[in-house]
């Protein structure tokens, strides 16, 4: 393979496995990022999150184990993994855990333009005073 691993930066015999990552800031902007790992990285970073978190099951950090039911930073992924297809995880982490792996995300990975509006956009809208203000049009009434 001619393509590094973004996780270990090494070339692996096998084809490399995209992760796209993606969170809500506090802000509400969401942000999305990607790399190319190596089965050894994913099996590492990826397939722990790997937990079915359908019916009674209560929700728990991934990383540390505590109950995340009522308070929780999550983080999705979508994999594209060679001769599989796409698989998908959904994390609720805990706050410490999320920023811990968000770090990692952060340095092994590079930022996507999102997918549903210009930075993420915010959680609620603008209004249009809102908007027509940010772009230096004149607003009715000021």
């Amino acid at each position: 393979m001619l393509i590094r691993c973004n996780g270990c930066g090494e070339r692996p015999e096998n084809k490399l496995t995209q992760v796209n990552w993606s969170w809500r800031r506090a802000d509400g902007f969401r942000v999305a990022y990607r790399a190319r790992l190596c089965v050894a990285c994913f099996a590492t970073k990826v397939a722990p999150l790997a937990i079915d978190y359908t019916g009674n099951v209560p929700l728990t950090c991934p990383g540390c184990g505590i109950d995340t039911e009522q308070d929780m930073d999550a983080i999705y992924t979508t994999n594209f993994i060679p001769s599989y297809g796409e698989y998908r995880t959904e994390s609720p982490f805990c706050g410490p855990c999320a920023a811990s792996y968000r770090i990692w995300v952060l340095d092994h990975s590079w930022q996507l333009d999102d997918q549903r509006g210009a930075a993420g956009g915010p959680s609620t809208p603008p209004d249009a005073e809102t908007i027509l203000r940010d772009m230096g049009l004149p607003v009715r009434g000021n």
